[in-house]
């Protein structure tokens, strides 16, 4: 079973209107889902690339081969400052 969050080098077979098999797959689980139930609006990404039309599927086996680790977890964005040096046109250093 995948942990939340985590990433893993997979098989899985996924059920929708039809029965989906995909070999050495990378898959992540999100923090905040209804694992085994997938559905397109979360998993765009997989759905998209993997060709899925279904909008829900479920996931019928999962055979993990290799675990790479976990989606990072952050709440916010950070802010970006912009800098306020002033670049020499002709050496490009800060002044």
């Amino acid at each position: 079973m995948i942990e939340k969050g985590e990433i893993v080098l997979c098989d899985i077979i996924i059920k929708g209107k039809k029965i989906y098999k995909f070999e050495n797959v990378i898959f992540s689980r999100f923090y905040d889902c209804e694992f085994p139930k997938l559905n397109k609006k979360e998993y765009s990404f997989f759905f998209n690339k993997h060709k899925i039309k279904d909008e829900i599927v479920f996931v019928q086996s999962i055979d993990v081969k290799v675990k790479t680790g976990f989606k990072h977890k952050g709440k916010t964005f950070s802010n970006a400052n912009k800098n306020e040096e002033i670049r020499n046109k002709t050496s490009g250093t800060y002044e």
